[in-house]
């Protein structure tokens, strides 16, 4: 209905809203099974036509053919190497619109995207699988966090640790990575900073961080050690001595040696 759009556009107050009236309306113009496969491609960062059968495999038959329709759609761009995907602006509104208004099903795209991109070697595909696992089953997520960006941090992949966490401050960013995996971003965001020389950044993250560690004690030592090692650097010794005795003593509860040994020997 050409009058109810141009009212609605009328009365867009922002940028994005007018934005998502003319995205809407065109998603509104496709088949139902293209819309539904427009839909999922939004999920992941890119896709070809084998992600979208594991997104939709409902549709798994069509998905060659859905794949080079979804080609089509201007928003729809090349993903060198990897296939295509949405663009970032349309990407992030329709994510925005499907969080907020079926949040169970992006839960669900997200565990088919967790799984399709899991169980493989490949740094981009590892950050891709754990980038949708914060969001299907958190508490999941979290643990494959705290693995993997201490695995990256521990081998001194520091360039891939940030990249990480930028990739994960998308679903945090968005209210879509709360608690402890929030904590666990900043933690690692944290982290990050720190390698870079960013001090007052760093200290930033971990101080936030702290708000969000709830009753996991082993990441409120490890991130209250990390503060203490910011503190020494920035020549804040008492502070610094303040932030490691809570920090042993938590080390301590858990009964975390290495932990303990690491803050007596900071």
């Amino acid at each position: 209905m050409p009058d109810d759009f141009l009212t609605r556009l009328r009365a867009a107050k922002t940028a994005d809203e007018r934005d998502w009236i003319v995205t809407e309306d065109l998603l509104n113009t496709l088949s139902p099974d293209l819309r539904s496969l427009t839909w999922a491609a939004a999920i992941p960062h890119w896709f070809d036509a084998d992600i979208l059968a594991a997104l939709r495999p409902e549709l798994k038959d069509r998905a060659t053919q859905l794949y080079a329709d979804l080609q089509t759609l201007p928003f729809v761009e090349v993903f060198p190497e990897r296939g295509h995907n949405i663009h970032e602006l349309t990407r992030r509104l329709m994510l925005d619109h499907l969080w907020r208004d079926n949040p169970d099903e992006f839960r669900a795209l997200s565990a088919r995207a967790a799984e399709f991109f899991a169980g493989t070697d490949e740094i981009s595909r590892q950050v891709e699988s754990i980038y949708h696992l914060i969001v299907a089953e958190p508490e999941k997520g979290a643990d494959a966090v705290w693995s993997f960006g201490a695995v990256l941090n521990d081998a001194f992949r520091f360039a891939e640790l940030e990249s990480f966490v930028a990739t994960l401050f998308e679903q945090v960013n968005a209210n879509r990575a709360i608690g402890r995996t929030r904590a666990l971003a900043l933690f690692f965001k944290g982290l990050s900073d720190q390698k870079a020389y960013r001090m007052a950044d760093s200290l930033n993250a971990f101080e936030r961080a702290l708000a969000d560690v709830g009753q996991d004690q082993q990441l409120h030592a490890n991130v209250l050690q990390a503060m203490g090692d910011v503190q020494q650097f920035r020549a804040d010794r008492d502070t610094a001595l303040a932030s490691y005795a809570q920090a042993l003593e938590l080390f301590r509860a858990v009964g975390d040696r290495l932990g303990e040994v690491n803050v007596l020997q900071a």
